[in-house]
């Protein structure tokens, strides 16, 4: 006869409770996001530049409807310090469930749409702009120095 112990006690309430919701899955009505621009499935939005979100409804049947009308919000470095977490109203998506979104922060950023008491977020990764002009030009700076201090150094070496 097996005894269980409280960890394993613990473990098949997780796993209970992991299964029933798993169960409840999708539900009528419950809003689908997707992004056109990288239909690869890697969500890479550059900082700056206009990106689409599709937001659409999830029937019963397993439909895809747009949603329009749907409220869209972008936190920047969610579950950070308030100090640092920001959220801008994004817009709202057309008739056919489109918003374009240009990244205000690069970081993480979660996106968030709502329509009546649905709603759908998925956590992205905002990249850079692709360089600072400003970090080139004193790379550039340094470059020269360090070049011109080790050739008066070979200069001094040599005389």
């Amino acid at each position: 006869m097996r005894t269980f112990n409280l960890r394993s006690m613990t473990r098949l309430l997780v796993l209970t409770a992991c299964a029933v919701v798993g169960t409840l899955g999708v539900n009528a009505g419950t809003l689908v996001g997707t992004f056109p621009d990288s239909p690869d499935g890697s969500v890479r939005p550059r900082q700056g530049k206009p990106y689409r979100i599709a937001i659409q409804v999830k029937a019963e049947d397993g439909t895809l409807t747009p949603a329009a009308g749907a409220k869209v919000t972008a936190t920047y470095r969610p579950n950070a310090h308030k100090a640092v977490t920001r959220t801008w109203d994004v817009g709202q998506t057309d008739s056919s469930g489109h918003l374009a979104w240009s990244p205000r922060d690069a970081g993480v950023a979660k996106i968030t749409a709502t329509l009546g008491e649905d709603s759908w977020s998925q956590q992205i990764s905002v990249l850079f702009d692709p360089y600072p002009k400003s970090g080139i030009i004193i790379m550039l700076l340094a470059g020269c120095t360090l070049m011109g201090t080790i050739i008066l150094s070979f200069i001094r070496l040599l005389t």
